[in-house]
């Protein structure tokens, strides 16, 4: 399901406020504002919405244009299968080409990751797409590596974007886990919750 509104016949040639000429909807206004928030105030953020609303277009499209500008940029897209916490962690560590080992503890991949993070120049984001196929240790191994990137100055732009799922978790409305995320909720520098259209 797509938001309809202002669309012309054919997508915009060129649209400066939306990177790769996706579709000026609401929805990915607001999905690429959020990201450019976080990545050039350095914050950690979630976008969280229905399935088929351009979420992931949107952002990939944001990363894209991120890169283009010639700032550190990178899309991870998750699956069930690499939601836990190692596979999660080393996911993002090939992603970004941090240098890993087959033998590598979790808290091994969690600093490879903040040795490679903290060598990018600011201006940089990292978006996790589907994350609510991340675990809950995955989800709490990412407020570290922002706490960790944060006291090292060294923070970039880390966006979650996944379902409303994602934001039921983080914000204690599904299970008993609302206590466990408490610390990430109050780090979170852009929480956006979209509808569908």
């Amino acid at each position: 399901m797509t938001d309809t509104e202002q669309l012309s016949t054919a997508p915009p040639r060129r649209n400066p406020a939306l990177p790769g000429g996706i579709w000026p909807t609401r929805n990915a206004r607001m999905v690429t504002h959020a990201i450019d928030l976080c990545r050039t105030a350095r914050h950690l953020g979630m976008v969280s919405g229905p399935s088929g609303i351009g979420k992931s277009a949107a952002a990939s499209a944001a990363v894209k244009a991120a890169t283009e500008a010639d700032h550190e940029a990178h899309y991870i897209q998750f699956a069930i299968t690499a939601g836990e916490l190692k596979s999660g962690l080393v996911r993002i560590a090939k992603s970004i080409r941090a240098s890993l080992h087959s033998s590598m503890s979790a808290d091994e991949v969690l600093e490879a990751l903040v040795w490679s993070i903290e060598t990018w120049t600011p201006g940089g984001v990292l978006v996790l797409d589907e994350a609510q196929y991340m675990g809950d240790d995955l989800i709490c191994a990412i407020r570290d590596l922002a706490d960790e990137l944060q006291a090292r100055r060294r923070m970039p732009g880390i966006v979650m974007v996944g379902t409303p799922d994602l934001a039921a978790r983080i914000n204690g409305r599904i299970g008993a886990r609302g206590r466990k995320f408490e610390p990430l909720r109050g780090r979170l520098g852009a929480s956006v919750e979209l509808t569908a259209p």
